[in-house]
């Protein structure tokens, strides 16, 4: 057999230094032999520890903390943390672009997570959350004139619902989504016109109470016939006619 190398295959080399510390430190994290709160050792420490360089901990040290799994303090000490989700918001929002992800698509991924969390809500909510789902209500009928505070708010109550099913990938996974579906709206909120918006607020707020009060009820047949009502108020506003577009833009 001969020796040509047919499958293109290269030396192989010896990993980084720095990629192994951010390895061992990740999965110390991970495994939870270190938690959120807990400091990392004293950078010099580190160096003895790994036996490495000051330049390749420092290299290994910031790309944990751009992974969100520490935080340099301005002291110099370092301290393990919990990644926030907007990392993950960001990274969504490339891998929807680059993979050609369409907004229609989006909804229809983000209707679908709906509906799960709602059934799981209905089942294990608090009066803790139905208690915010009412209070975060009654803030929207208080910004009514603000659009960008109402749709924040809007996504806010969705999110209630998410951290009332008690899973937090619910919760993590809306959260990623949020961006685009504020940008969906946004979106669309300009096509149609905010006067013409103006009349689907008052829609909205009357099926979060609505729905707010059938997950405290625990009517689950009730509340997902409501959230499906709450999805097609959600594509009529997303899908406004080529025609009403054009008029709401002249």
């Amino acid at each position: 057999m001969g020796t040509e190398n047919a499958l293109g295959f290269e030396p192989a080399v010896v990993q980084k230094a720095s990629e192994e510390i951010v390895s061992q430190i990740q999965n110390s994290i991970l495994s939870g032999k270190l938690k959120p709160g807990d400091a990392l050792p004293p950078e010099r420490e580190l160096i003895r520890m790994f036996a490495r360089s000051r330049p390749t901990v420092r290299e290994a040290l910031r790309v944990l903390e751009m992974k969100g799994l520490i935080s340099i303090t301005g002291g110099g000490g370092t301290v393990v943390c919990r990644p926030e989700t907007s990392q993950l918001e960001e990274n969504l929002q490339i891998m929807l672009a680059m993979h050609d992800i369409t907004p229609d698509e989006v909804s229809e991924f983000r209707n679908s997570l709906e509906m799960a969390t709602i059934q799981y809500a209905v089942k294990r909510r608090t009066k803790e959350h139905i208690d915010q789902m009412e209070q975060l209500i009654q803030r929207e009928r208080a910004s009514l004139e603000d659009i960008e505070l109402f749709t924040s708010l809007d996504r806010d109550f969705h999110e209630l619902i998410a951290k009332a099913a008690g899973n937090g990938i619910f919760v993590i996974l809306l959260q990623a989504l949020r961006p685009s579906i504020e940008k969906i709206i946004a979106q669309s909120i300009r096509r149609m016109g905010p006067e013409k918006y103006k009349k689907e607020q008052e829609i909205l707020i009357r099926c979060h109470s609505e729905i707010a009060r059938l997950i405290g009820e625990q009517s689950e047949e009730e509340a997902l016939r409501c959230m499906r009502e709450h999805i097609r108020q959600f594509e009529r506003i997303t899908r406004v006619p080529e025609a009403q577009a054009a008029s709401a833009e002249a």
